[in-house]
């Protein structure tokens, strides 16, 4: 009774374990496995990437305060530089005017003139300098 209870188990169990609806199965749920697997994969991956290019955006943000801040500080001095550069050709009565407006003494300014004037080589290349900065700055 007991060898005729095993023998048709095991003829049931090999008759399982061929049946095709068994092997599709088995190949199913490894397929769902596999594909459970590299999902996870993917999304850890995302998540990675996206706290990354979170921190790139914060650091591209900060990167571009710093660039605004400097091309302000560009532009003032550029228009230092400008109006330096107008003082070099300017007559007395503009020197004056100058003087008024920037609350500096009339001779400081003509001295200052006869300084620049010896350096004005030197200013023009600066003033390209900031002009091709600001080119730069704007072009970002």
């Amino acid at each position: 009774m007991i060898l005729k209870w095993v023998v048709t188990a095991v003829a049931v169990a090999i008759m399982v374990l061929f049946s095709s609806q068994y092997f599709m199965r088995w190949k199913l749920v490894e397929i769902y496995v596999t594909a459970k697997k590299k999902m996870d994969s993917l999304e850890r991956k995302w998540e990675e990437q996206n706290k990354t290019t979170k921190k790139e955006i914060a650091s591209l943000n900060r990167k571009l305060e710093v660039m605004e801040t400097c091309k302000l500080i560009l532009e003032e001095q550029k228009n230092k530089y400008i109006l330096i550069s107008d003082a070099i050709t300017s007559p007395l009565t503009e020197i004056k005017s100058m003087a008024s407006r920037t609350g500096l003494d009339p001779q400081e300014i003509k001295d200052m003139c006869r300084n620049l004037e010896n350096k004005q080589d030197e200013i023009l290349e600066i003033l390209g300098r900031i002009s091709q900065a600001t080119d730069v700055q704007d072009k970002c």
